[in-house]
């Protein structure tokens, strides 16, 4: 049962991480992803203070993943998070880095030059040729990130969810019902199970771990996910953790004014363009 294997518990990196384990924050953000400011010197050294590890997982780019695996003493899983031409997430977790980066130049790279986004279909689709687990992160929370929220409910089958490996059963600023929600959805699909902080600073590091009970490397420890042999622990957010995990990225987006400014005009196009289609459908079944 998928309860079972997941503890709401707040995490005391000092106390609380079991050496017989292996432990990773399965949704984390590097400097690379444009909301985050958390320097990957800073990442490094809290991974080796406290024993564990990570899988970096920035917004469209894999410079985080990449650095972070030539820093062997740290776990590291090379590992990303895809935005679909719907604007919902998806986390893909790889056994090698040289895996990632032949995905990433073939099949994503050219599409965000062109803010050509591909389907969810699509994304999992061209995983078939790489070992690689596909998850759903933070399936209920708020906003179009996320794929079962509202906005997508006449886009997303169960044939969608159903392709998925695994679902991200504690997310880091989702509050309790939500979490919940994540969990109920991976026992119903029979899915594997993540947890992961979704941090965007380092102090967010560590606040929802995904644990294994052996000495794992990346190839058990996917596995273990895969097979549903794993655990997550993390706390739940609340409303207070979610502003302060916003306020966080203010030194992001202070930096990043002109990305955002770009991504507002670009929100904006895609708006219009979705208001043309409908109303040339409409004009089309009259």
């Amino acid at each position: 049962m998928v309860r079972r294997r997941v503890e709401f518990h707040k995490i005391k990196l000092q106390n609380d991480i079991d050496h017989d384990y292996t432990y990773a924050d399965m949704h984390f953000h590097t400097k690379y992803s444009f909301d985050s400011s958390a320097l990957i010197s800073n990442i490094v050294k809290k991974c080796r203070k406290y024993g564990f590890g990570l899988a970096a997982t920035d917004h469209d780019v894999i410079k985080g993943a990449i650095e972070l695996s030539k820093h062997k003493d740290i776990f590291s899983i090379p590992g990303i998070e895809l935005r679909c031409d719907r604007g919902f997430h998806t986390l893909l977790f790889f056994y090698h880095i040289s895996e990632l980066v032949e995905y990433y130049d073939r099949y994503i790279k050219p599409t965000i030059k062109k803010r050509d986004y591909l389907t969810a279909h699509q994304i999992l689709d061209a995983t078939e040729d790489y070992n690689c687990v596909s998850v759903m992160p933070h399936p209920f929370a708020p906003g179009a990130t996320s794929i079962c929220n509202k906005y997508h409910r006449n886009h997303v089958c169960d044939a969608l969810l159903d392709r998925y490996h695994g679902v991200e059963v504690i997310q880091g600023c989702n509050i309790h019902k939500r979490n919940l929600q994540a969990i109920g959805l991976a026992s119903d699909l029979r899915k594997g199970i993540t947890g992961g902080s979704d941090g965007h600073t380092t102090r967010e590091l560590g606040n929802t771990l995904t644990f294994v009970k052996e000495d794992a490397d990346i190839d058990s420890f996917l596995d273990a996910i895969r097979k549903r042999q794993n655990r997550v622990i993390g706390k739940n957010g609340n409303s207070v953790r979610d502003i302060m995990c916003h306020l966080g990225k203010l030194p992001a987006w202070v930096k990043n004014t002109k990305y955002y400014a770009k991504k507002g005009v670009q929100r904006i196009d895609d708006v219009r363009e979705r208001r043309i289609i409908r109303h040339k459908k409409k004009q089309f079944i009259s």
